[in-house]
């Protein structure tokens, strides 16, 4: 919609190799302004790091991806 885009309530975001458009805060401060920078990381990025933090081991990950228990490194 050229007007919500012209009210700077759409942004364009670089994520990876693609542009995504994303809806942008309504709230416009002047001294603080509110922009969305990143989507996030992909799902699954950290899935490895925290089953570790809890004490499962790197074969103990690897035995639950095959099994199907969790998804993929990274989607």
């Amino acid at each position: 919609d050229p007007h919500l885009r012209a009210r700077g309530l759409i942004k364009e975001i670089q994520f990876g190799h693609a542009t995504v458009t994303v809806a942008a805060p309504g709230l416009h401060l002047s001294r603080t302004p509110a922009t969305p920078s990143t989507l996030g990381e992909p799902a699954g990025a950290s899935t490895d790091a925290v089953l570790s933090e809890i004490g499962l081991t790197a074969t103990r990950i690897d035995e639950l991806r095959t099994a199907g228990c969790i998804g993929t490194k990274t989607l």
